[in-house]
């Protein structure tokens, strides 16, 4: 089995965003990230779990060992989950839903869902990504294209109607519940503004942990 973990291992950390992901989303990503798959109509999440790979399915939650004889398959209760790095196959309740293609962009937030954080938030021009998180590590981390990381303790909100303001040192942080495009990727349902060292910096974020179904 430790052979099987460290295979999934050794694939969640490959790269696999293009230049352009990486221009408008400069966030490093975890050893332990979320891979978000588009699986032939339905969108899945996989993730490294202790005893194998942790599926979240459209309707649940699933954890699946590794099948010792073939490298890359998680199998149990009639799911069955085989990773190919930027592809992956898939069979739950009799049907198979293959193939399944790796997307990039949307494993960044999916990730970030999953370990907690609260909004997440990309822009362009140059690009940047910000993470804040209320309610695990407390923390407020924003990175820039050139790597520059500025982390700070989160702050407790200031909400106005539609609007959140979080003020630092140094850093401040508007967003605005309205829908946002032109960040670089998908639409997002609200705006952000921040403010660091007198220099503007716009893009679209969202609200990580509310409305989202848990497993």
């Amino acid at each position: 089995m430790k052979s099987s973990i460290a295979w999934l291992a050794m694939v969640a950390i490959a790269p696999v965003a293009d230049a352009q992901t990486k221009a408008a989303d400069p966030a490093p990503m975890s050893a332990s990230r979320a891979m978000s798959y588009s699986c032939n109509g339905i969108d899945v999440v996989a993730r490294i779990a202790p005893s194998g790979l942790e599926l979240y399915l459209p309707d649940r939650r699933v954890v699946l060992p590794p099948d010792a004889s073939a490298p890359g398959t998680f199998a149990e209760g009639g799911v069955r989950f085989v990773l190919r790095r930027e592809q992956a196959d898939l069979e739950f309740g009799g049907t198979s839903y293959s193939p399944c293609a790796l997307d990039a962009q949307q494993s960044r937030w999916d990730d970030a869902r999953l370990r907690g954080i609260s909004l997440r938030a990309v822009g362009g021009t140059p690009a940047w990504s910000l993470e804040i998180d209320e309610n695990r590590t407390h923390e407020t981390t924003l990175v820039l294209a050139d790597g520059t990381t500025i982390a700070r303790a989160t702050p407790e909100a200031v909400t106005e109607g539609e609007r959140t303001r979080y003020a630092m040192d140094g850093l401040s942080i508007v967003i605005e519940n309205v829908p946002c495009t032109g960040s670089g990727g998908a639409p997002r349902p609200a705006k952000v503004a921040i403010k660091l060292g007198g220099r503007d910096y716009a893009g679209c974020g969202e609200w990580l942990q509310r409305g989202q179904t848990s497993y």
